[in-house]
């Protein structure tokens, strides 16, 4: 499968990145749900993305994203959409949207994947001050990676009031979210490979 990579940020200017998230895509455009507010599906081609409130793509799009900042999202490519294989390094979270959404749903069917390099500081949420969140190494516990949690935009100061932990189950999950969306989500983590030592 190749990918339509898109920066999602959290207001329209596109100034607090919330991650990169990677939409299965072709030439002619793949359809995958999604669980935002009013944004219940978008399909991604090689002509950029479109974003739809039916769950299938249907009716009009509501957003067409081709390159520069529409409303909170951008495509990596500067001169244009551009299909991609999947980062090799750092997190890959697959969600899998729907009612058909089991445990093994999330890397076979239509899944989105959000990207977190490793130590790179994003947005999160906020509560009421805004949070950001990075990955710091692939070391699960209990079985999920965990998400360090910061009061700044260069993570450099440990959030330490009541914390809820942000984490990704490494097997696939299903759960549903809080408005009765039925979904499965799992982590993969990959570390930097190791350099081979030089000669001497």
């Amino acid at each position: 499968t190749k990918y339509l990579p898109v920066e999602v940020y959290n207001e329209d200017r596109c100034e607090k990145l919330f991650n990169v998230m990677y939409f299965p895509a072709d030439a002619t455009g793949i359809c995958t749900r999604v669980k935002w507010w009013s944004t219940k599906s978008v399909k991604a081609k090689q002509s950029g993305l479109e974003t739809y409130t039916s769950i299938d793509c249907s009716g009009t799009a509501k957003k067409t994203i081709r390159g520069p900042c529409t409303g909170g999202y951008k495509l990596i490519a500067s001169d244009g959409p551009m299909l991609v294989d999947l980062p090799t390094t750092g997190m890959l979270k697959y969600t899998h949207v729907g009612e058909s959404s089991t445990q093994d749903s999330c890397q076979t069917k239509q899944a989105f994947v959000e990207y977190y390099p490793l130590d790179a500081c994003r947005y999160s949420h906020d509560d009421p001050k805004a949070t950001y969140i990075k990955v710091e190494s692939c070391t699960a516990t209990e079985d999920k990676i965990v998400f360090s949690q910061y009061t700044d935009s260069n993570c450099k100061t440990a959030k330490t009031a009541s914390l809820a932990p942000i984490t990704v189950p490494l097997t696939c999950t299903v759960s549903e979210a809080q408005w009765h969306q039925q979904f499965s989500q799992q982590a993969v983590c990959t570390s930097k490979p190791k350099p081979w030592p030089t000669p001497e």
